[in-house]
């Protein structure tokens, strides 16, 4: 079955209602972003998250030392990375540290595929949409027949940008993801979810999925 993960987290209720209907990891962000969320504020919420759910802190070129402190200070299962990081920051993240090491590939073009195949040594990707300067977050979809295309590397697919849940089951036949990230498609405005919308998307991947 696809997994499900609530990006932008901010609030204690909103991470709460995303794991009572049945997310399997919860984002944090930590990069530059208006779904920033402080230190001591994560580490709040994930203390009351069970430990079946998968936390993962989002990061776009922090200092390796940073991403790391940060990791352990927020007991965080993962850490995703979202911008320009290269193969030999990834390697030395991941040898030392508990944590897995989460890389985010932008699909915009053909061209862009082949780079996936460097990161040898990560085991789960992201591919997610950029507009401009505008590093996920968006609200766009981009090509998924370029995410069909990054398959042939054989690794673990979140599949990200623009999902909603009008357009998630769609994206999952094509597309045959690990996990479905999900951010502003169920937002009712910036940081905060629409209980609603979060309900019928992980319901829609959940019963659409097997």
């Amino acid at each position: 079955m696809t997994k499900v993960k609530i990006c932008g987290i901010t609030n204690l209720k909103d991470a709460v209602k995303a794991v009572e209907w049945g997310a399997d990891a919860l984002g944090f962000i930590f990069a530059h972003s208006p779904r920033r969320i402080k230190i001591e504020e994560a580490r709040r919420i994930i203390k009351d998250i069970p430990s079946s759910v998968m936390k993962v802190g989002v990061f776009a070129d922090a200092p390796e030392n940073e991403v790391k402190q940060i990791g352990e200070d927020c007991a965080l299962d993962a850490v995703q990375l979202h911008g320009e990081e290269d193969i030999y920051y990834c390697k030395r993240l991941r040898m030392s540290t508990s944590f897995k090491v989460i890389k985010t590939f932008h699909l915009r073009e053909e061209r862009d595929i082949p780079k996936i195949g460097e990161f040898k040594e990560i085991e789960i990707i992201c591919l997610d949409t950029r507009t401009g300067e505008k590093i996920g977050g968006t609200g766009e979809v981009f090509d998924w027949s370029l995410a069909e295309r990054a398959r042939v590397f054989g690794k673990k697919i979140i599949l990200a940008g623009g999902l909603n849940p009008g357009n998630v089951k769609e994206a999952i036949r094509r597309v045959k993801p690990w996990m479905v990230d999900v951010c502003t498609g169920v937002e009712k405005e910036i940081g905060r979810k629409d209980e609603r919308l979060m309900k019928e998307f992980i319901r829609k991947v959940k019963n659409g999925t097997s």
